[in-house]
């Protein structure tokens, strides 16, 4: 082996995020059969360095077994809590700015002259979208996410987090480990400066 290809820690770091946050992307998307081994694996990638997210992943598991839904009643849980009914959207800037504001639109339009010059695939959400957001930060500059952490994510969390913490469900502990993990992913960003 080529001592020379290895990552740098701070690459190394860098790397473990952006597999953080895709696992974070897909776990509060739309559940997949996986849901509970991929939610097993997220909690062995938070445990060295993010021990109260790593807690908050624990409690979605103990949440999904206490409420004991099935798979397609899970679906449906999930479904209405963000999309027929929904208590928490998941969109970013509509929890800043509103669902119609220019603001919102500048920032989308953002989001897709970005990703178009780093070759990053949106998929099929709007560009707002917290999936979307949580793996695009893994491609961005280190400044552009730093801000976008400090200016869009952790305030549109706290209001997501708020309007779940009215429901009966446990998403609220994945939304909370997500909180958790950008706190502290900004403070060892702030300390790298």
């Amino acid at each position: 082996m080529d001592w020379e290809t290895w990552p740098s820690p701070k690459e190394g770091y860098r790397l473990k995020q952006q597999m953080i946050y895709e696992k974070f992307s897909s776990l509060i998307d739309y559940p997949q059969n996986e849901i509970l081994s991929q939610t097993e694996e997220m909690i062995n990638m938070l445990a060295d360095k993010f021990p109260a997210a790593q807690t908050l992943v624990s409690d979605f598991i103990y949440g999904l077994k206490k409420k004991d839904l099935s798979f397609n009643q899970l679906q449906e849980h999930f479904t209405h809590v963000f999309y027929v009914t929904p208590q928490c959207i998941p969109y970013a800037t509509i929890q800043i700015f509103g669902a119609q504001g220019h603001k919102r639109a500048e920032f989308m339009a953002k989001v897709v002259q970005i990703s178009q010059q780093l070759k990053f695939d949106i998929g099929q959400e709007l560009p707002d979208h917290l999936t979307v957001l949580l793996r695009f930060i893994s491609v961005i500059s280190k400044e552009e996410k730093r801000e976008m952490i400090h200016s869009i994510l952790l305030p549109s969390l706290s209001k997501m987090i708020e309007e779940l913490d009215k429901v009966d469900g446990p998403y609220k502990y994945l939304y909370k480990a997500i909180e958790k993990t950008l706190e502290i992913d900004l403070r060892a960003e702030d300390k790298q400066c």
